[in-house]
């Protein structure tokens, strides 16, 4: 487990290469009394996150240019940092992601979200945009459950028409 407290802003977790792949089956928790405190960050090409323990930071994760490929069959509580860059977020049966009170911003590039039947993906007053796209155009493939409370909601982004998909 990683517990990270710090005064001037503070990171649990720095990955940096080419290809970088952070596996996470505990807790990474990380507060900050002034600046910004951040469960992750990516400075790499092509970013892989495997989580079935906790990452609970106003921050969750921040990435970089490169493509960031995030699976989650546990909890992320926090926003999304993902900067440009064909995203993809898979949220897993049993993975919950809580945005709360945050903007979470995928940057530019086509970005995926796929919420799986069994995930759950929980809105408080809380902005989820998958931001500028290219070509292939974002995408949201729901067959999970959305929680929305508060002033939230999901910007599609701009570019090529967006495909939202809403399973039963």
């Amino acid at each position: 487990d990683v517990l990270v407290n710090g005064a001037n802003g503070a990171v649990g977790i720095l990955a940096e290469g080419a290809h970088v792949s952070v596996v996470n089956d505990g807790t990474i928790e990380v507060h900050s009394t002034g600046g910004a405190a951040v469960g992750m960050a990516f400075h790499a090409d092509e970013s892989v996150v495997e989580n079935t323990g906790s990452i609970l930071a106003p921050m969750a994760i921040l990435g970089d240019a490169g493509l960031e490929d995030i699976r989650n069959a546990g909890l992320i509580v926090g926003a999304l940092a993902l900067d440009a860059g064909d995203d993809l977020f898979t949220n897993k049966s049993g993975g919950t992601w809580n945005v709360l009170g945050h903007v979470t911003d995928f940057g530019a590039g086509d970005d995926t979200i796929v919420n799986e039947a069994g995930g759950t993906i929980v809105m408080h007053d809380a902005k989820i945009s998958l931001g500028y796209n290219g070509e292939a155009g974002n995408a949201f493939t729901n067959a999970g459950s959305i929680e929305v409370r508060g002033e939230s909601f999901i910007d599609m982004g701009t570019g090529a028409e967006p495909v939202v998909t809403m399973a039963p």
